[in-house]
């Protein structure tokens, strides 16, 4: 006898046998109970997942002898000639093979006939998107109004592609992905019934790999059955598709957790050695973090993790080792690498490049704790007396106190009438003489003339005064766009060059400056900035060695105000360069 595959072994043969889409065979049924079946039907859907199945069941509920019905009775002529696919009636068409405008007038010129044996016609065209635009039209006509035994089911798994002239003349149905416990339980019962012995962890693995598809496992599980003498087990799931077992995912997460680069280049390797594929391995380890996350989030809870009971407590075992901040930066840096892989990069040598960077990868704080520290400093800096703050600029004691205002200008008048009685009049300190005409005499070389308001030039703008600046850069950014306010927590002012600030970034930073650098967030940092000034001011970024501080013997222990003490309290820092007084 010819062996058939269990793909085709095990076809649902009616609604009740569809497994995952009850949204659908639910209303199939209710329309063929209420006499309200429409002439067409668009099933869309990813592959293997029933659509075309369906379409077939449909076809059976019609045209059974006792139908319509909505469980087919399976033992009929017209059911046993659909299901073989041998039906006059039930003609399955191929959509990427019979696109062109001649096979749709041969189909448009067949719909005229009745039915050889059932009640109905029903065409059953799959990708149906492949079809021309051409042929589209074609159809157009007919597939509104068709005879009143025709019913037309496209199939396709690239919906968007079906012009909307035809999307609006068929009731369509989304079919979903199945889930992995459906799939799980429909391959169990696949193994009783065969006899075969296969592992838990083996027919997971296949209901996972299979993403959704039902097709996709009863294949795997029929190749297995081929490849294993005698139980299936989960290496041999993992020999025969070359995926990465769960246990290297954790080992090479647990080297990034512990900052060791060397013990995590060396599990690359082995899994290169291995032959596994390194695209994938990536993407299994993206997954692997964004578990992480979800235990992060909901640390209670394993619905949204697709993984045996006993990893998942792993799982939260392991995203107790990280903080949220290092979770999301760590999938950032995996998400650019299979960019940068997509670019040309090679694939090893990206994921090598991730992995070092990962294990090397500086302390992660997040914006509202640094904000919380800076905070902490305001109050710090309030609490201390004036005569503890460090001198400003401008010596306060040689400001004029309101009360010693300078004396007022002399009116027209006033000048006017001392120009013209010839007396001289006795000099008031800080009141200028006037001269014949109304012009005044310039002040006694001994007698200092009252300070203007030094105006802000360009060559005020000093490195110090963008450091100064820099908290309050910081928090007008985050008001407006916070990943671009974490980002620019890792750099700084570093030099001052006319109207630009360099912004300074460790070479472990570079993901930081590149993202900074595009152009929507680089307006905005020139933005809080130059508001920060009250200047228009322009940006640079680049990546800078960190300095090597050795402190003068002097500097051994801080100096400065109570202020700087704090500062070096709160941030647990140390001083780099101490100014002039």
């Amino acid at each position: 006898m010819t062996y058939i595959v269990l793909a085709r072994k095990w076809r649902p043969q009616n609604f009740d046998e569809v497994i995952g889409q009850s949204h659908i065979t639910t209303t199939l049924k209710n329309a063929i109970s209420g006499n309200r079946v429409a002439h067409a039907y668009l099933f869309t859907g990813p592959r293997g997942i029933g659509k075309t199945t369906t379409a077939r069941i449909l076809a059976k509920a019609l045209n059974c002898v006792k139908g319509p019905v909505v469980k087919p009775c399976g033992r009929c002529d017209p059911c046993r000639e659909i299901a073989s696919s041998s039906s006059l009636d039930v003609l399955e068409i191929d959509g990427a093979s019979n696109r062109g405008i001649e096979e749709v007038r041969n189909l448009r010129d067949s719909v005229k006939f009745a039915p050889t044996r059932g009640k109905f016609k029903v065409y059953i065209i799959d990708e149906v998107h492949m079809l021309t635009t051409e042929a589209f039209n074609a159809l157009l006509k007919t597939l509104e109004e068709p005879p009143p035994h025709v019913k037309f089911v496209f199939a396709t798994t690239q919906p968007h592609k079906v012009p909307p002239t035809i999307l609006s003349r068929c009731q369509r149905f989304d079919f979903k992905r199945i889930p992995i416990k459906d799939l799980l339980s429909k391959l169990k019962e696949i193994v009783k019934v065969e006899g075969l012995k296969v592992t838990d962890e083996a027919l997971f693995y296949i209901a996972k790999v299979s993403e959704g598809s039902m097709r996709d496992a009863e294949s795997i599980l029929d190749q297995l059955i081929s490849f294993c003498e005698g139980e299936i087990k989960l290496d041999d799931v993992i020999s025969l598709l070359g995926i990465v077992d769960q246990e290297v995912l954790f080992e090479l997460t647990q080297a990034v957790i512990d900052r060791d680069a060397k013990k995590g280049l060396g599990i690359i390797d082995r899994l290169m050695k291995g032959g596994k594929d390194d695209v994938q391995f990536l993407a299994n380890w993206v997954d692997h973090f964004r578990n992480l996350m979800i235990a992060r989030v909901e640390a209670k809870t394993s619905e949204l993790i697709d993984l045996p009971g006993e990893a998942i407590d792993r799982i939260f075992s392991q995203s107790q080792a990280l903080s949220m901040e290092e979770i999301i930066y760590i999938l950032h840096l995996l998400s650019n690498t299979q960019v940068a892989i997509k670019r040309g990069m090679s694939a090893r040598v990206a994921l090598e490049v991730a992995v070092v960077k990962l294990a090397k990868r500086e302390e992660v704080v997040s914006l509202d704790e640094i904000l919380r520290k800076l905070k902490e400093l305001e109050e710090v800096t309030t609490r201390i007396a004036p005569s503890e703050r460090p001198a400003t600029d401008v010596d306060e004691e040689t400001r004029p106190s309101p009360a010693e205002k300078p004396p007022a200008k002399p009116t027209l008048s006033e000048q006017l009438a001392a120009g013209t009685s010839g007396e001289a009049r006795p000099h008031s300190p800080g009141r200028p003489q006037v001269e014949p005409g109304g012009r005044e005499k310039p002040l006694p070389s001994n007698e200092p003339a009252a300070e203007e308001p030094q105006k802000v030039k360009s060559e005020d703008l000093t490195l110090g005064r963008a450091k100064e600046v820099w908290p309050d850069v910081i928090e007008r950014v985050k008001a407006e766009k916070i990943s671009a306010a974490t980002f620019l927590l890792e750099g700084s002012p570093v030099e001052v060059i006319a109207n630009r600030v360099v912004l300074g970034f460790p070479p472990e930073f570079s993901f930081h400056k590149e993202a900074l650098e595009e152009k929507e967030n680089r307006v905005l940092i020139e933005k809080a900035l130059s508001q920060s000034l009250a200047r228009g001011v322009k940006v640079v970024f680049k990546l800078i060695e960190k300095a090597i501080e050795t402190p003068e013997p002097s500097q051994a222990k801080p100096k400065g105000s109570s202020i700087v003490q704090s500062a070096i309290e709160i941030f647990d820092g140390k001083i780099i360069e101490e100014g002039k007084e």
